[in-house]
């Protein structure tokens, strides 16, 4: 079986920015950092660049080539990237995966991808991994869970962006929600439209 390539922006420490120490999942080699304590579980950087490029994936599939970022486009496969614009999708997941209860059964109380602070990420942070498992089928297991939670944010987006007539080939960051629900999200905007219109 052939070795996932890990992705060169995760072969360093979120914390300092030095040169990680990692290995894949069969390794027992943790991702560590020589130069502070940042530690992840073995093998976690290939499950990092796996979930991007099948979230990558799923959305060219949907005809999806492109993020609009604030107006700047860019390239589906390239904003995907844990240091790039994942953490949006991260962050949406973990929310929806408490207040949604079939996203909650599939995923427990454990977020298995969180994001932390990276001054070297586009966002000032990355998506990072904190799961916790003994073998490599666990890991499969937890990984194709998140795979489902992270498509399912795109899901949502692509709806979103249909409700409002955007380009469908076109994933567009601001339609992918803050951590709030859909009905709060959309009544501060309805409190907003009045307040531009002068009703509050």
């Amino acid at each position: 079986m052939k070795t996932i390539k890990v992705d060169k922006s995760l072969q360093y420490c979120p914390k300092c920015g030095y040169e990680l120490n990692y290995g894949s999942i069969t390794s027992n080699i943790p991702t560590t950092c020589g130069n502070c304590n940042f530690y992840e579980i073995a093998g976690s950087l290939h499950l990092l660049t796996f979930l991007s490029r099948s979230v990558a994936e799923y959305c060219t599939l949907q005809g999806i080539n492109a993020w609009d970022y604030k107006g700047t486009i860019i390239p589906i496969h390239t904003g995907m990237a844990s240091t790039a614009l994942l953490p949006l999708i991260a962050n949406r997941s973990n929310f929806l995966s408490q207040e949604n209860n079939v996203l909650h059964s599939i995923s427990g109380d454990q977020n298995v991808f969180v994001c932390q602070r990276d001054n070297q990420a586009w966002m000032k942070e990355r998506v990072c991994c904190q799961a916790n498992y003994d073998t490599k089928d666990d890991a499969i297991y937890l990984l194709t869970q998140e795979i489902i939670k992270f498509t399912s944010v795109v899901s949502e987006a692509m709806d979103i962006g249909k409700s409002l007539s955007l380009k469908s080939d076109v994933l567009y960051a601001n339609s992918i929600m803050s951590n709030q629900s859909i009905s709060d999200e959309l009544a501060l905007e309805s409190n907003q439209l009045d307040l531009d219109m002068g009703l509050e």
